[in-house]
């Protein structure tokens, strides 16, 4: 295949995870072209990008009926260390060719995993935690966060007030976050925030995921998060298909990363 990996350029902080992916397609035979994140090439057969955020370059691609690979920080761990790697989407929305996985890679996140679940028995004492996002962010563009914020939060009033107290931690990068009268605020670091949470109620962030390894019960909004529709128990499967989710760039460059992938395709 003829496939193009689009860049922002060397100093870019997704650089070195875009080589890596490269390299690994290299390995496997494939002619693979470096573009500028600006190019609008017509004949490719795949496109690999950091990100969602060049709508018109997917928009491009879509239009030519061409897959495009995905790459974005990593879910379980140090998520600077693994990559997500999927097809034609962001989160739940990729294709990860992961359905029903088997155990091989489970090593890789089981150990993150508490298997003390806190139950949803209301003489529980915690507090029901709201996670905030950013609103410009592309993965909750289209709900509109704000909106979705204050329902949640009339929800959870509505709800669980008689049994905890509902607080808000809004995200770290957003300056001047919108905050529904009436919602308290929680201070402090994110590990502290979901060592006290009865319940976690999130749109799709990332956090849920944090949550569900810690056994925190899980509320999710959206079928773009990585635990949409996952159990509250038997999550051994969950698991094993989120091992087949993130990479190492050793993994990536080495060609593994894509040995998985190209299952999409039959295998290469």
């Amino acid at each position: 295949m003829k496939i193009g990996v689009f860049t922002r350029g060397e100093k870019s902080h997704s650089y070195k995870y875009e080589k890596a992916f490269r390299d690994g397609l290299i390995e496997h035979g494939h002619d693979v072209i470096f573009y500028d994140w600006t190019d609008r090439p017509k004949t490719i057969d795949m496109a690999v990008m950091w990100g969602i955020n060049n709508e018109a370059l997917i928009a491009h691609l879509k239009n030519k009926n061409v897959d495009y690979v995905v790459l974005e920080r990593g879910y379980i761990g140090d998520r600077e260390k693994w990559t997500s790697c999927g097809f034609n989407g962001l989160n739940g929305h990729a294709d990860f060719c992961n359905e029903n996985s088997d155990d091989k890679r489970l090593v890789h996140v089981e150990k993150y995993f508490k298997h003390e679940r806190k139950c949803k028995v209301k003489t529980l004492t915690g507090y029901t935690l709201i996670i905030g996002q950013v609103p410009s962010d592309a993965s909750v563009k289209h709900v509109g966060f704000n909106k979705w914020l204050q329902r949640a939060y009339d929800q959870a009033v509505r709800y669980d007030s008689h049994y905890y107290d509902i607080y808000y931690r809004p995200h770290p990068l957003e300056k001047e976050p919108f905050v529904p009268e009436g919602l308290k605020v929680l201070e402090g670091s994110l590990g502290d925030a979901l060592k006290g949470a009865v319940l976690v109620v999130t749109l799709n962030s990332n956090t849920g995921v944090d949550a569900m390894m810690l056994g925190v019960n899980v509320s999710c909004h959206d079928k773009g998060s990585m635990i949409y529709d996952v159990p509250l128990v038997g999550r051994g499967q969950w698991l094993k298909d989120m091992s087949y989710t993130q990479w190492t760039i050793e993994e990536m460059s080495s060609g593994e990363t894509w040995g998985h992938l190209s299952k999409r395709y039959g295998n290469d």
